[in-house]
């Protein structure tokens, strides 16, 4: 599903932004040495009637280009608009589930929607530049220790692509230059941003308490995706399909959690993993044994910093190939549910909830 999303666009006539800049307020910046004045923005946050959502709507009056050869940006005068928030919670009021998952369908209906609040029509989304599309999923993970146990997990591994940074056992995020992946208890980030409060505002209390205890058994995975990876997959909004988003975010969790893609069904306890690794290496399977005990105790990255890079590439394909984890284990006090052992939050998992909310139509 959809959530955050930024639309640029310079595709718009003179009498567009005459109806569009009074209902904004000018924002500058100044030199104090000199006194130049450095940019002039129009900027003004709105709210969507029927949910209440905030909308960002930005005029800038100049962008700054660097050409090749030069050594910095020279600043070329012209108008652009700017949308930018999340069109899950302008459909909903809410995003812990069942938003859209189509840009081809909830794109339009933002534009629609922000041309119907400052009383003019936009451009149609071919002459939008997409500079930022989150896409996420939620999962049904049945309460919150499993989803907190999971995160757990997830913090005893190296991650040798990104540096991840983990928020207690609530959450994680990887941040990179084209995207950045996240992972969170969806339930304390929704009562800790005032969503139940939010929801009340727009809907019924049973309904905002329905939403509520979903989102407290909710584990949320999103990607964003960020302009420069956008740039080279499209050249405008209407190139970009669902297909293209699902790609991504499947690609990207891959990447990051590196799942070992087998038929057989992980072995994570002690026992499980002793009658796995000597039915897989009966030769030398004890030595594998010890390595698996010092992995669960503590840790990937502390192991790895003990032993030589090559022998730790030995002994990691040779666990894998007999499909045992050192997450989630039964031997540390901090480990995962069982529940949640061999989960990865793809969109072919049964527990994600694909429902899609119905949503008011706008006028295009």
């Amino acid at each position: 599903m959809i959530d955050t999303v930024v639309l640029v666009t310079e595709h718009l006539t003179p009498e567009q932004y005459q109806i569009i800049m009074p209902q904004l307020q000018l924002r500058t910046g100044t030199s104090l040495v000199t006194g130049e004045v450095s940019y002039e923005r129009y900027v003004e946050s709105l709210a969507v009637p029927r949910t209440g959502a905030q909308i960002r709507v930005t005029v800038d009056t100049a962008k700054w280009v660097k050409m090749p050869g030069e050594k910095s940006p020279h600043k070329i005068l012209m108008n652009s608009l700017r949308i930018e928030g999340s069109v899950h919670k302008a459909m909903h009021a809410h995003n812990v589930y069942g938003g859209e998952p189509s840009p081809q369908d909830c794109l339009p209906w933002l534009l629609a929607t922000v041309g119907e609040m400052l009383s003019c029509k936009l451009p149609t989304i071919e002459w939008w530049k997409v500079c930022r599309i989150d896409f996420a999923a939620s999962f049904d993970l049945g309460n919150l220790e499993n989803v907190r146990g999971w995160i757990r997990a997830k913090s005893l591994v190296v991650y040798p692509r990104r540096q991840v940074d983990f928020f207690g056992d609530l959450g994680l995020q990887a941040v990179g230059t084209t995207t950045t992946l996240r992972a969170y208890a969806k339930g304390t980030q929704f009562h800790k941003e005032g969503g139940y409060q939010d929801l009340l505002k727009a809907t019924s209390p049973d309904r905002a308490f329905e939403v509520s205890r979903i989102a407290d058994r909710t584990l949320r995975c999103e990607v964003e995706v960020k302009a420069p990876k956008l740039d080279k997959l499209i050249n405008n909004a209407s190139d970009l399909t669902e297909g293209t988003l699902r790609s991504i975010y499947e690609e990207e969790w891959r990447k990051l959690l590196r799942p070992i893609d087998s038929e057989s069904r992980m072995a994570h306890t002690a026992l499980e993993v002793a009658n796995r690794l000597a039915a897989s290496f009966p030769d030398n399977w004890i030595g594998l044994y010890m390595v698996w005990c010092t992995l669960a105790v503590r840790g990937e990255g502390w192991y790895r910093q003990h032993v030589e890079r090559s022998t730790w590439s030995k002994q990691r394909r040779k666990l894998e190939a007999a499909c045992v984890s050192w997450e989630s284990t039964n031997v540390l006090t901090i480990d995962s549910p069982t529940d949640v052992q061999d989960f990865f939050p793809s969109l072919d998992e049964a527990r994600r909830i694909s429902e899609i909310l119905p949503y008011e139509r706008v006028a295009s």
